[in-house]
């Protein structure tokens, strides 16, 4: 990887980097990118890093094990559900993704259950230029997310 890459890193869409952090072998690339001139590329790759998953890079480095387990169950959870029900579930591959309202990486920052963050309540079919524009950022509050879980829960009993 050259170290002119890093430079389009920052817009990369989140879901994509944060996918080339937690797998080795990318981050690996990544660092050693990052070690082409240590003085400004480092610095560089820790901004960018801070500015798409929302913490340090010291930090992201302890907890991207963390993370990915996260990521892993909610995605398990959000394969169970019922998506038929959502609107434009015939569109899904078709200009449409599967989109979590409140994001997968806020869910884990603000330690939300991951059956909350893959529950139907919380999914959507977005074009996928909003989705990859929309990156990270959330279209409901965590408050909102609680309300439709709890909403939906309380009519299951």
């Amino acid at each position: 990887m050259r170290e002119s890459n890093l430079k389009t890193w920052q817009q990369l869409p989140t879901k994509w980097l944060e996918s080339c952090l937690l797998n080795d072998e990318w981050f690996e690339k990544l660092r050693d990118a990052a070690k082409l001139k240590p003085a400004k590329t480092t610095e560089h790759l820790h901004k960018i890093v801070e500015a798409k998953v929302g913490m340090p890079y010291d930090t992201w480095l302890v907890v991207r094990g963390e993370y990915a387990a996260y990521d892993a169950r909610v995605r398990t959870i959000t394969e169970r559900q019922e998506l038929s029900s959502l609107s434009n579930w015939e569109k899904r591959g078709k200009g449409y993704h599967l989109d979590h309202r409140f994001s997968i990486i806020e869910g884990f920052r603000n330690g939300v259950d991951p059956e909350i963050i893959g529950d139907i309540t919380n999914l959507e079919f977005v074009p996928v230029k909003v989705n990859l524009t929309k990156n990270s950022k959330c279209s409901i509050t965590l408050q909102e997310l609680l309300l439709r879980y709890n909403g939906r829960t309380r009519q299951q009993s």
